[in-house]
């Protein structure tokens, strides 16, 4: 089931069909911008045929074109999936055959380290590479008074930039252009207005007017807050991390004091390891004498 972050960068990316066709001419200057009109851009349901399987279908989150000039595959992407190495050449693949036209995949991605990760996978063969969204090529916009003319410009490029230098600017521009308005005028306002706080570090938060917030982020929880599913999850997520975190830095300790070190690709696999069981399985082995070699190699055989 997707998260509330996917579901709402669809929405907004469903609002700003004009933007994406923009976004395409970065990666093909032959790209068409959307034209004025109510027939100008069609938008389809999110099936796509599968030409390496007649009958199969595909499934990309939206699917947009101008007919006979270019079709596009949209995914937002908001957790890590391998196989999308694969499923994105797909979907180009779909479009291009749904309607017989130029066509390809274009990834929104606003977690510049998953954008990144992702960028990755095709660093050695570019040509199969989606077309990734940068902040780059959204302008920041810091003022409300033209957040309030284009308030999904204003979200999207408060998204991408909400890491960059200008994040805070653009989200105290954007939240407050989205109070000003009528949400008769905007029908995701509500939802416009979490994601930009949703992408927002606490540091970033405490720099916003309170005013903008709506609510105290210093004020405490309730016991139907504290036992909620989102917060029990995040609690039991911190804790976990923590426990791991602890482990590896007491297998490091006893290495260290042994006068050991791991090579650095094993200590990498350590400090990433997020399974507390395992990491006590490993702190075992680090106690025991002359043990590092062994070390390794269960490191790298897990």
């Amino acid at each position: 089931m997707p998260s509330f972050l996917h579901q709402g960068l669809l929405a907004l990316v469903k609002a700003n069909a004009a933007q994406l066709f923009e976004l395409a001419r970065h990666f093909d200057a032959r790209a068409p911008l959307l034209l004025p009109g109510v027939d100008a851009y069609q938008s389809h349901a999110n099936e796509l045929p599968n030409p390496a399987f007649p009958g199969a279908l595909l499934h990309a989150d939206w699917v947009v074109a101008q007919p006979d000039a270019l079709a596009l595959a949209v995914e937002v992407q908001t957790c890590r999936d391998r196989l999308k190495r694969y499923s994105w050449l797909s979907y180009a693949a779909g479009v291009r055959r749904l309607f017989d036209c130029p066509g390809w995949t274009l990834a929104v991605i606003p977690d510049p380290e998953l954008r990144r990760w992702y960028q990755q996978m095709f660093e050695d063969e570019a040509r199969a590479s989606p077309w990734f969204v940068e902040p780059h090529m959204l302008e920041p916009i810091t003022s409300a008074q033209r957040a309030k003319r284009a308030p999904q410009r204003a979200t999207f490029a408060a998204l991408f930039h909400a890491r960059e230098a200008l994040g805070v600017a653009c989200a105290r521009a954007t939240l407050d252009a989205l109070r000003q308005l009528d949400p008769v005028d905007v029908p995701h306002r509500s939802i416009y207005r979490e994601l930009v706080l949703t992408t927002l570090t606490r540091e970033q938060l405490e720099e916003l007017p309170p005013e903008l917030l709506e609510v105290d982020p210093h004020a405490p929880l309730g016991p139907m807050e504290r036992t909620n599913a989102y917060y029990t999850t995040g609690h039991e997520d911190g804790h976990k991390d923590g426990l791991a975190a602890g482990l590896a830095g007491a297998i490091l300790t006893v290495l260290e004091r042994r006068g050991q070190t791991l090579d650095a690709a094993a200590q990498a696999r350590l400090e990433t390891c997020r399974d507390p069981e395992q990491l006590q399985e490993w702190l075992e082995l680090a106690l025991a004498d002359d043990s590092k070699t062994r070390l390794e190699a269960l490191l790298f055989a897990t």
